[in-house]
């Protein structure tokens, strides 16, 4: 994992902030809080839910000016509404070109919130979508001549790739 302890924001960031961010990422403090159940923690108001996105917006922007930062969020059509709500603020307030938000997921579902704020961000200019092409029969080919000794294993590999991953390069792995 990312030793957040050696990341330090730039500057001054207000503590206050620090602290907010450290609801969603405990490992930036000094001491981290001790285990807590899930219990221990309410459900935020839309007061606090807000100051902990400010609170990691300011951390973000902050580490941007260290050098270049990228946030990945992978697999966000799973993400609930509170995440894609994060996305949606971060992206918005992302004022530093080196700051990059870089978001995987699979072609939106009929309704929901990233349904939503997909098309939303894109009219802001704030969204940049890249539509990777399948793999060729070729790719697929060397990625089974790489995982198979023999030939003949490679060949199969190869059909069996073709017909069950359909050039996706995740389904590969």
């Amino acid at each position: 994992g990312l030793d957040w302890t050696g990341l330090r924001p730039a500057g001054e960031l207000v503590p206050v902030w620090l602290a907010d961010a450290a609801r969603l990422l405990p490992e930036l403090l000094p001491q981290p809080p001790g285990r807590l159940e899930a219990a221990a923690y309410p459900a935020a108001s839309a007061a606090e839910e807000a100051r902990v996105w400010e609170g990691l917006s300011q951390l973000l922007q902050s580490l941007a000016q260290q050098g270049p930062v990228t946030l990945l969020l992978d697999d966000l059509h799973w993400a609930d509404a509170a995440t894609v709500g994060l996305v949606g603020y971060l992206a918005r307030r992302a004022a530093s070109p080196r700051l990059a938000l870089l978001l995987t997921a699979r072609p939106e579902p009929a309704e929901g919130a990233l349904t939503r704020l997909l098309p939303a961000l894109a009219h802001e200019g704030r969204l940049l979508r890249l539509r990777p092409a399948p793999l060729t029969r070729d790719d697929l080919r060397q990625v089974a001549g790489r995982l198979s000794a023999a030939q003949a294993d490679a060949e199969r590999l190869t059909v069996w790739l073709s017909e069950n991953a359909e050039g996706n390069p995740y389904f590969l792995t």
